[in-house]
Formats: structure tokens, C-alpha cells, sequence
């Protein structure tokens, strides 16, 4: 395995700066760091459509849509990608809401 990417405090400032207004999280796997923008609902919606027929797709396209910056090994290695994919589509669960009856 190639030498792996983990962010300085000063670079991971510098990305919050370069990309203010957007959420920024960062997913470690296995000694790897991956920054990522929180799924919009169209990055959401092309990867369902872009999921229909290999569901793996659909981690794949939210990676690379909410791709910052990051360990590129990530992508490409079956193990890690498996991993970050796992934790950005937990980004994507709704916030708590009711409904009341008038």
C-alpha cells in the first residue's frame, strides 16, 4: 500500500475556508482520511439513478460526488472504499420532523 493522506490542522483549515458554506466531514479508514461535503439531494438522486442495476454504484457516485479531498487509495481500494462509503451514506439519514393533524 502507497503511503496514506492524513490531514494537517492547517490543511484542514485551509479546505474549510476554500469551501465555506458546505458541511466538511472527514472519514478516517484504516489510518486513511478522506474529506467530504455533506449529499445534496440531486447527489443523492443520481446516485440512486445511477444505482439500479450494480447497487455499489451508489456509494461510488456520492463518493466522488461529495469528494474534497483525501487518501485516493480510498477510491480505489475495495476494502477502504467499503468503509467510507458505509459512513457517507450515513450522512444522509433525515433529521427528526412530526405531522399533526389541523
Amino acid at each position: 500500500m502507497e503511503k496514506t493522506k492524513i490531514f494537517t490542522p492547517e490543511e484542514l483549515q485551509a479546505l474549510k475556508l476554500a469551501h465555506q458554506g458546505k458541511e466538511l466531514f472527514i472519514i478516517e479508514v484504516e489510518g486513511t482520511q478522506a474529506v467530504v461535503t455533506s449529499p445534496t439531494r440531486a447527489q443523492i438522486n443520481a446516485a440512486i439513478q445511477g444505482s439500479k442495476k450494480a447497487p455499489l454504484r451508489f456509494g461510488e457516485i456520492l463518493l466522488d460526488n461529495c469528494w474534497v479531498d483525501g487518501d485516493d487509495q480510498i477510491k480505489t481500494n475495495d476494502r477502504l472504499f467499503m468503509g467510507a462509503s458505509e459512513q457517507l451514506q450515513a450522512l444522509i439519514e433525515p433529521t427528526s420532523s412530526s405531522i399533526k393533524k389541523l
